[in-house]
């Protein structure tokens, strides 16, 4: 991560940047305001949250899945890290494909809504396949389709979604609060996983995962991409 930070720094400097030089924090206080003004106003805006929180709720059974897939029966020969390794690779090939044809669409009205909600319904009938699974090579399936298209098409198009819907001047702000709903579904889903984990088997706990994220999908897909600008209230600087 050092090295990249270096690469960042002497492949793409600034120019032309001219700091400001006072009243640094009346003024992140106005735009924290303005953006809070905006999130309040746009309810798309609440619908990318509340779905990223139960998104990445769903999602902290992720780290269960080499587990789940040893209980199948994952080859033992080579060693099963090689396994997961080729299962991480393909998840990576996968979602670069399904993330390029997302791409040739997504300009098209109410294309964000559909893409998300039909991810997390792939995400949830994943986590099913991996719950009921019979063996490793039909749970690997369910990992892939989870890994590989639910993850990267809810993450892409939630930044996408939040780009339209926020203003310039407090874009960066709004997706801090993306960026904090994530981390929220996250703690709460662990939390909650983990105490379900005590009374549950893993299929049981990756079935309620599934149910999570199957929500996540009709939240966003009884919402509508309107494109219209969002309205927001001015509030003075």
């Amino acid at each position: 991560m050092a090295a990249l930070g270096l690469v960042v720094a002497t492949r793409f400097p600034e120019r032309k940047f001219t700091p400001t030089r006072a009243h640094h924090l009346r003024a992140s206080a106005s735009i924290l305001r303005r953006g809070l003004s905006l999130a309040r106003a746009d309810r798309q805006l609440w619908t990318v949250f509340g779905a990223t929180m139960l998104v990445n709720a769903g999602a902290e059974v992720g780290f269960l899945f080499p587990k789940r897939l040893l209980a199948l029966g994952v080859p033992q020969q080579p060693d099963p890290i090689v396994w997961f390794t080729a299962l991480g690779l393909a998840a990576l090939a996968l979602g670069a494909l399904a993330l390029r044809i997302v791409q040739g669409r997504i300009d098209d009205t109410g294309v964000a809504p559909r893409v998300y909600a039909a991810a997390c319904v792939v995400g949830a009938l994943a986590l099913v396949v991996l719950g009921v699974a019979p063996d490793a090579m039909t749970g690997s399936a369910g990992v892939l389709l989870f890994a590989g298209i639910a993850e990267p098409v809810t993450r892409s198009v939630s930044v996408i979604w939040v780009n339209r819907r926020a203003t310039s001047d407090v874009r960066a702000t709004v997706h801090s609060f993306l960026a904090q709903a994530e981390s929220v579904g996250e703690i709460a889903g662990g939390i909650g996983l983990a105490l379900l984990a005590r009374s549950a088997g893993l299929p049981a706990l990756l079935i309620c995962a599934s149910a999570i994220v199957a929500l996540a999908g009709v939240l966003v897909f009884r919402s509508r991409d309107d494109r219209s600008a969002p309205r927001v209230a001015h509030i003075a600087r």
